[in-house]
């Protein structure tokens, strides 16, 4: 069938959809990421917010050509950022204004629910493995938010040499959540062997070892299987820190998403 043929099918996708269309095979994957395509759904994400901007009419006077000129991918990742939130500068103006009584940044949860701004942990062990784990709970106060790892099969401690605290966001696209792309952004990254760390607390069924950075790790009494992880992050500046505290190695910058 003619590349046409396919791109005209592919056109009556929602971006959901022509997302995972890319995961079939390289030609699938090099048809979904049309520029033209994707343009469309970022203008109609774009729409909804505000008016089209003068770039935004320029490149649609442009026609096809303008728009295709732009680098591989630069709409559906300017479409992503869209559908995020990303380009909306509302939460940034307002995440600035900090509260007179506690001194930290007023509509700190708020944000992160409307961003659906979420927690990983990645451990590695001797041999280079990584394993990503999401979050299972995460319970906000007025000062900090507490988020917990548990029913998860951990591989054993003493085989694991780091831990590292990512702050994730995901497109809300209709696609399935590991397809689902996003962006991450390191937040602590911590050396689990050969360090120093403090066993704080201890009962007759866990014991509780705080590595730093507010992460401590529980474990089943009498042995070093981990139980859960607790982190607690301070809301000063914890959306920032949980979009751009630093740059994953799944993305070469902030602009790109990782799938």
């Amino acid at each position: 069938m003619p590349p046409e043929i396919i791109l005209r099918i592919l056109s009556y996708l929602d971006p959901g959809s022509l997302f995972c269309i890319s995961f079939i095979n390289k030609h699938f994957q090099e048809l979904s990421n049309n520029n033209f395509m994707w343009y469309q759904f970022y203008i109609r994400e774009h729409s909804k917010k505000k008016k089209a901007s003068q770039e935004d009419q320029m490149i649609h006077d442009l026609g096809v050509v303008g728009v295709q000129e732009r680098p591989k991918r630069y709409w559906r990742n300017a479409c992503f950022k869209e559908i995020s939130g990303l380009n909306v500068n509302k939460w940034r103006t307002n995440v600035q204004r900090i509260d007179p009584y506690s001194g930290l940044q007023r509509h700190t949860e708020e944000f992160i629910r409307s961003l659906c701004i979420t927690w990983e942990i990645t451990v590695t062990d001797g041999r280079g493995r990584r394993s990503t784990f999401e979050q299972s709970h995460a319970f906000f106060s007025s000062t900090a938010v507490f988020v917990f790892w548990s029913a998860v099969t951990w591989p054993p401690f003493n085989q694991l040499t780091s831990l590292e605290l990512h702050g994730v966001l995901r497109v809300p696209l209709d696609c399935h959540a590991p397809y689902r792309p996003g962006w991450k952004s390191v937040m602590s990254k911590i050396k689990l062997q050969g360090e120093h760390h403090e066993l704080c607390v201890s009962d007759k069924i866990v014991k509780m070892l705080h590595v730093g950075h507010g992460i401590t790790l529980g474990f089943w009494k009498d042995q070093w299987e981990i139980a859960f992880v607790m982190v607690n992050l301070h809301n000063h500046r914890l959306v920032e820190r949980s979009l751009h505290a630093s740059i994953s190695p799944m993305s070469s910058s902030w602009s790109q998403c990782f799938i």
